[in-house]
């Protein structure tokens, strides 16, 4: 009884996922979204399905977007609000196989670095990037010990 009661008296929203991608040259994953006009750059990502944990959507997405399989390193990142009723959370990953392959909502890819992120970058993404960066050189740092 308390479930259906919760279900109807709270806020409902959508999930994002976005899986930020560094290289071993420290750049940043980008896909070029073909639905996307002002800012058609952007992270892999997209909505969890009903009853998705956030890793396995972040995975799912980077796969259907790109072709790359993936594993998670960490959480980077957990916002969301106005102007949407949503809630986004981006995680580090790691590529662990595959091959990019166009597809009808992505058509290109690129490995950008940091100081020449596009300018038709989704602006929003760049609050995701730059902790994602930090997070991934300490990491590395600590592994380095």
């Amino acid at each position: 009884m308390q479930w259906p009661l919760l279900w109807l008296i709270n806020r409902k929203f959508l999930v994002g996922v976005m899986a930020v991608v560094f290289d071993d040259q420290e750049r940043v994953l980008l896909l070029h979204h073909t639905y996307r006009r002002a800012y058609p750059w952007g992270l892999p990502g997209g909505w969890l399905g009903a009853g998705e944990p956030p890793d396995v959507g972040a995975l799912r997405e980077l796969r259907e977007e790109t072709g790359f399989e993936g594993e998670i390193e960490a959480v980077v990142w957990v916002g969301g609000g106005l102007p949407r009723s949503q809630i986004d959370v981006a995680y580090l990953v790691r590529i662990t196989g595959g091959h990019f392959r166009p597809n009808p909502e992505v058509d290109a890819h690129a490995f950008v670095s940091l100081d020449a992120l596009p300018a038709d970058l989704l602006p929003s993404q760049i609050d995701v990037i730059v902790p994602a960066a930090a997070l991934r050189r300490e990491r590395q740092s600590s592994r380095a010990r």
